[in-house]
């Protein structure tokens, strides 16, 4: 474990062929990413006799009811690593985001967590350095967030307020809450594919845990802001915002 730099979790719902085969080119692009590099493949498998993937460590949760940062939270269980990263399944990893992510660590010692970027909403201004907030969409972007064990420890079990869309405002929520501080690590690269899941729910039940959740998130946005408001905790400038897309 020593030699172990981090610990991967992803979480898959393998319903089909072809959500199978993505996880398996995430797994793929994942190790060719960091070959001298080495981590454990956490896959915390929601799908119910589903076959285990190759080279990695199966974490099997009730898969009802839905609920991501549930699923999160069981991966997290089995970690062992000083940092651990906790992703979709619907990524790209392209050479060096971890290194990018690790180097970020060790030159920033106030960071708790950091957030990878897609290319494709890389600009100019977000070229160098780290960008700290907890905007969903802008600084904070769940589908790949790397944390420290001592955040994790900060932070005790991810918040599962939300089922589906509002996870990543609530993590916000909670890091800001408990003072745990998070960034955009630009220099991080991985591609997000973006609801290749989404048809594995029923048409009302999808509804009901994505469009549906928007007034909610809205309403509990305000709450939190008061209270991190008296609880000072807050990174000055930090916004409230809603969900984006898990």
């Amino acid at each position: 474990m020593s030699d172990r730099v981090a610990d991967i979790v992803i979480v898959a719902k393998s319903a089909t062929t072809a959500l199978r085969e993505m996880t398996e080119r995430c797994l793929a692009s994942l190790r060719a990413s960091e070959p001298a590099l080495l981590f454990e493949v956490i896959v915390v498998e929601t799908q119910p006799g589903a076959a285990v993937y190759a080279g990695t460590q199966p974490v099997r949760p009730e898969p009802e009811p839905l609920n991501y940062n549930r699923y999160l939270n069981a991966g997290i269980a089995a970690c062992q690593t000083d940092i651990v990263v906790c992703c979709n399944n619907d990524l790209i990893f392209h050479p060096g985001w971890l290194t990018a992510h690790l180097l970020a660590f060790a030159t920033n010692p106030q960071i708790g967590c950091l957030s990878s970027l897609d290319p494709a909403q890389l600009s100019p201004g977000l070229s160098q350095g780290l960008y700290e907030g907890y905007l969903v969409n802008r600084e904070l972007f769940q589908w790949c967030i790397a944390f420290r064990r001592s955040a994790l420890r900060q932070l005790g079990p991810l918040d599962e307020q939300f089922q589906f869309y509002g996870a990543d405002d609530a993590l916000g929520w909670q890091m800001q809450r408990l003072g745990v501080r998070h960034a955009l690590n630009p220099a991080s690269s991985v591609t997000h594919l973006a609801r290749q899941t989404h048809g594995t729910l029923p048409p009302a039940v999808r509804a009901e845990m994505t469009t549906r959740q928007d007034r909610r998130i809205v309403r509990e946005a305000a709450v939190q802001e008061r209270v991190v408001s008296q609880l000072g905790t807050v990174m000055p400038g930090s916004p409230f915002g809603v969900a984006g897309m898990p």
